[in-house]
């Protein structure tokens, strides 16, 4: 496609040293943890840049009101809830892209991480010239390709709120 980058280019252009890490690189974009979800707030960040993330590890807390439609929005699912976003795989964090109460469009990169603990510079300079120019890494128009992206899995962070049949 005429116009178009790939990935590869956009990411790691003017820097040889990143040019070795882009088939390394994972990139961790704001989860669309329901199919309403537009945007999301990162709650709070439980790995820092360098940190490793194993399987089932939490790396983050991501804030939403948009987690079911309006017609079940009772009880711990009425208003904003966190939810608890695991990794799937095994990989190391590079840079943090977006902060604490930051809140992000779904798909926008939040977090780049890479395979090799070697590769942590590289990788980390890449993620700030990914965040100047992707917004969305699902659109691969966008990116002229596709990015790999870290495997997650969601799950509810437990409320306070007690339901109306007396249970929590």
């Amino acid at each position: 496609r005429a116009g178009s980058r790939s990935f590869a280019a956009a990411a790691s252009e003017g820097s040889s040293a990143a040019d070795a890490v882009v088939n390394g690189i994972i990139v961790l974009p704001m989860p669309s943890l329901s199919p309403s979800m537009k945007s999301g707030t990162i709650g709070r960040w439980l790995k820092a840049e360098g940190d490793e993330c194993g399987m089932y590890d939490v790396v983050l807390e991501v804030q939403t009101e948009s987690l079911v439609e309006d017609a079940y929005k009772v009880d711990e699912f009425a208003g904003k809830v966190t939810l608890l976003v695991e990794a799937q795989e095994e990989a190391h964090l590079a840079k943090l892209l977006a902060k604490e109460g930051q809140e992000v469009p779904v798909g926008e990169p939040i977090a780049v991480l890479c395979e090799d603990v070697e590769q942590l510079p590289a990788a980390a300079k890449q993620g700030e010239q990914l965040a100047q120019r992707v917004k969305n890494v699902y659109d691969v128009d966008q990116l002229g390709g596709s990015v790999r992206t870290l495997v997650w899995q969601s799950y509810l962070k437990e409320g306070g709120k007690q339901s109306g049949c007396g249970c929590h």
